[in-house]
């Protein structure tokens, strides 16, 4: 797994970040990261970013509606996207996403999210 850019970490030590290739594989995150989705750690060792979002997915309201637009995100490859989200346990997570690029290749998304 890559480590996090110190620059990354160093922004702000309560936001969760998330770094995924090109293929849909975790290449990176922070400790908050897990913290904020309580993701097992299991599921990141398998480094299966389907896998994560399948759980993550559970703790949304409507689970299919969460995974179709995470799905929609990673098709617009250009996208960059702002929003806030709300959970089924009542907290809301402030989450924010943009494409990687690697020599004017798309490289894989950078997620960022935060708890409010």
């Amino acid at each position: 797994m890559l480590p996090i850019s110190d620059q990354l970490k160093n922004q702000d030590a309560s936001s969760g970040i998330l770094l995924v290739n090109s293929q849909r594989q975790i290449s990176g995150l922070t400790p908050s990261f897990l913290k904020i989705w309580n993701v097992p750690e299991f599921i990141i060792r398998s480094l299966s970013d389907r896998l994560a979002l399948q759980f993550v997915a559970e703790q949304f309201d409507n689970p299919q509606v969460f995974l179709k637009n995470i799905t929609e995100i990673y098709k617009q490859t250009q996208l960059e996207c702002h929003e806030k989200v709300q959970l089924r346990d009542g907290r809301t997570i402030e989450r924010y996403s943009k494409p990687l690029w690697a020599d004017g290749e798309y490289a894989g998304r950078l997620w960022i999210c935060k708890l409010n």
